[in-house]
C-alpha cells in the first residue's frame, strides 16, 4: 500500500477498534522499527489487534486511507520482512495467538498467525502428532512469520519447509479484501496455487490471518547426527 493519510487512519482505528489498540508513543515506535537485524525503519504508528476481526477492520481502514501497512509477528526474521518503511504503520499480529483446532483424525491444525511455533509443537505432540518445521527461533517466532518467510530449520533436510505443510490460508489482500485459499486437503487443484504463492512473500502480497497446517504422526524416537569434515572438498 502506498503512503497515505496517517492521522485519519489512526483516528479510524481508535473509533472502530479502540484507542488502546493503536500507539504512537516513541518507545513503541522504536521497539517496532527493526527485526533481528540492524536495519531500522521509522513507523508512524503501531496497531495491535486482539482478534482477526480487529485486524481485518484495521486493514480495511488502511485501504480506505491508502495507508501503508507492514505486518509483524515476533520480529525474529533476518530478511527485513517486518522492518517498516518510513511512515508505514506496523500491524502487530502477536495478539492473534489462538490454536483454533487440532484434528487428530485428519492430521490438521488450524491456528492464528501469532501462535508461537514451539507452542504449536507442544500442543500437537501432546496428541501424538508432529509439526516438522523447526526454525532456530521457534521458541519466539510465530506461524504467521513462518508462512511469510517460508521458514525451515534443521529438520527441513528430511521434512521440508513451511510450504510443505501449508494446506490453507485466511488472508487479507489490499486489492481483494479477505479471502480463504486452499482448504483442509492435500489434493486441491481448483485454480492457481495461491497458498504457496503467498508463502515466502514476506508480507508483500497479503496479511495472514489464519493458517491450516498439515500434521504427521509423532516419530517414536529422535536422533541427532553430527558430521565433521577435515576440509570443504571432502
Amino acid at each position: 500500500m502506498a503512503r497515505g493519510e496517517v492521522d485519519p487512519f489512526i483516528k479510524g482505528v481508535e473509533r472502530e477498534i479502540g484507542p488502546d489498540r493503536v500507539s504512537t508513543l516513541p518507545e513503541d515506535l522504536l521497539s517496532f522499527s527493526y527485526d533481528a537485524q540492524h536495519i531500522r525503519g521509522k513507523p508512524s504508528a503501531v496497531v495491535r489487534p486482539r482478534s482477526v476481526e480487529e485486524a481485518e477492520a484495521a486493514l480495511r481502514l488502511a485501504v480506505e486511507h491508502n495507508q501503508q501497512i507492514v505486518p509483524r509477528g515476533a520480529g525474529t526474521g533476518l530478511s527485513g520482512g517486518a522492518v517498516p518503511l518510513d511512515n508505514a504503520v506496523v500491524l502487530d499480529l502477536a495478539g492473534l495467538d489462538r490454536i483454533i483446532d487440532i484434528d487428530e483424525r485428519d492430521f490438521v491444525a488450524v491456528v492464528e498467525p501469532g501462535v508461537v511455533t514451539e507452542k504449536l509443537h507442544e500442543a500437537v505432540e501432546e496428541k501424538g502428532l508432529f509439526y516438522p518445521p523447526d526454525p532456530a527461533s521457534m521458541s519466539a517466532c510465530t506461524i504467521g512469520g513462518n508462512v511469510a518467510e517460508n521458514a525451515g530449520g534443521p529438520r527441513a533436510l528430511k521434512y521440508g519447509t513451511t510450504s510443505e505443510y501449508l494446506l490453507g490460508l485466511d488472508v487479507f489482500a489490499p486489492a481483494f479484501g479477505r479471502m480463504r485459499l486452499g482448504g483442509r486437503t492435500i489434493k486441491n487443484v481448483t485454480g492457481y496455487d495461491l497458498v504457496r504463492t503467498i508463502c515466502g512473500s514476506e508480507g508483500t502480497l497479503a496479511v495472514v490471518l489464519e493458517a491450516t497446517l498439515k500434521l504427521l504422526p509423532l516419530p517414536p524416537a529422535r536422533r541427532t547426527l553430527f558430521c565433521a569434515f577435515s576440509d570443504l572438498k571432502t
